[in-house]
């Protein structure tokens, strides 16, 4: 019975239950059986505060009432919202592509347009030295030709201002507007047409026009442009 009364009762609860024991005539306990029943509650006690001290030591020390406490945001096992996050994997595809080609395209602009000044810087130094631009040459064909064929407007309009034959022909019989329309270059055409180009030169065996090779490209608006002149 003292057993189980120390297993759940404290010290002052049992010595208060005895106290009324005995004013009942319930029961007499002698004084072995109180020390023993006392002893037994102490040792529970003892019990008790050692799996207490077990408990603290593994959750550590409660934090301070004054200190902040900072909690950790749980794993998910998800990465963080990127910036194609939601988006389908077909059109991130196709993003990356166009960002690509816009990228390539302008670094083959800046290339061209490197090319260009240089071509412009060896014919305006060529001309200032007292050269005549009929004469120039590249690779066998007339510089205003390879300006044509590779869109340099800037100069292809330096060398006829300076007196550049608008008609000349290189050594298959094509003229500047030639390349300019197999080139499909519309502001290339327009510039050799204000300037007076032939459009009816016929070069080679075959007679070939411009306006023939337009019309076999496909290319309506170099053709509209060669019949602007008739308006």
């Amino acid at each position: 019975m003292t057993k189980r009364l120390s297993a759940r009762w404290n010290d002052g609860d049992i010595k208060q239950l005895l106290l009324i024991m005995g004013f009942a005539n319930l029961a007499r306990p002698s004084p072995d059986s109180l020390n023993e029943l006392l002893q037994d509650c102490q040792q529970s006690k003892n019990v008790r505060k050692q799996q207490d001290d077990i408990s603290d030591t593994r959750t550590g020390p409660p934090p301070a009432a004054d200190s902040p406490q900072f909690v950790s945001a749980p794993s998910t096992g998800f990465r963080q919202p990127g910036l194609f996050s939601g988006i389908p994997t077909a059109i991130q595809l196709l993003i990356v592509t166009v960002v690509i080609l816009v990228i390539a395209f302008s670094v083959y602009r800046m290339s061209v347009s490197h090319m260009e000044n240089s071509m412009l810087e060896d014919v305006s130094s060529y001309v200032e030295s007292g050269h005549d631009i009929s004469l120039l040459r590249a690779d066998g064909n007339p510089p205003l030709h390879m300006a044509a064929r590779k869109g340099y407007m800037k100069v292809a309009d330096y060398l006829l201002q300076h007196g550049a034959d608008i008609n000349a022909k290189d050594p298959v019989g094509w003229t500047a507007l030639h390349h300019a329309v197999y080139a499909n270059d519309v502001d290339m055409v327009r510039l050799l047409m204000d300037n007076g180009a032939e459009r009816h030169h016929q070069a080679g065996m075959g007679s070939v026009t411009p306006g023939w090779i337009a019309s076999q490209e496909g290319y309506d608006d170099i053709v509209l442009e060669l019949n602007r002149a008739r308006w």
